[in-house]
């Protein structure tokens, strides 16, 4: 499948146009590239005409994801401080008003993650910020890069011996954020009140 996914088809060229386009450029169209287009046509096509929960899920988990990706926090003190700006901001925007959960709701577009009371739809969901999964998912993968830093010195300080790999500090943070979910969705359903 790999072979046909990366057959050639045409090669795209773009000329030198002053202004618009100052450098020549081509690429090459390859069969997985069409086929992906499609795929995806297919996915906003489904968000678009249906506006279903999943497809909404679906397109935010993807945001989540292409965030958690392109974004590099760099520093735990910058995640540390970051972190903790971000719990007094949702403290007052979202417990001490209702800016954040109106426009939530007002806004119809993949920002937020729902999840329905109901089988029927007659209720109204439960909505979940991407940025209450974004902006923990890259703490989480700092804490990785942390681990796989101290297996790093490990090895250093012992050059013969085979690296190990711990992931204390990434599981840890991970059953913290899991545990943190739960009482969300918990206080979501429960309480109906937002996160």
């Amino acid at each position: 499948i790999q072979n046909n996914l990366s057959k050639h088809l045409f090669t795209l060229s773009v000329p030198k146009i002053p202004v618009v386009n100052p450098e020549a450029w081509s690429s090459d169209i390859l069969v997985g590239t069409i086929l992906a287009y499609l795929v995806s046509g297919g996915c906003v096509a489904v968000y678009l005409f249906t506006n279903h929960w999943l497809s909404n899920n679906f397109f935010g988990i993807v945001f989540c994801l292409q965030g958690m990706h392109f974004v590099d926090i760099g520093s735990f003190k910058a995640a540390a401080t970051m972190l903790a700006g971000l719990f007094f901001y949702d403290i007052f925007w979202v417990f001490g008003t209702d800016v954040m959960v109106t426009v939530a709701k007002k806004f119809d577009a993949p920002i937020k993650l729902l999840f329905p009371r109901s089988l029927d739809g007659s209720e109204r969901p439960s909505l979940l910020g991407l940025g209450d999964i974004v902006i923990p998912g890259m703490f989480i993968s700092l804490m990785l890069q942390f681990d796989l830093h101290l297996a790093y010195l490990r090895h250093l300080k012992q050059p013969g011996s085979k690296p190990e790999y711990g992931r204390f500090y990434f599981w840890a943070s991970m059953v913290g954020y899991l545990l943190g979910i739960a009482a969300t969705l918990y206080v979501m359903f429960v309480w109906e009140h937002a996160q």
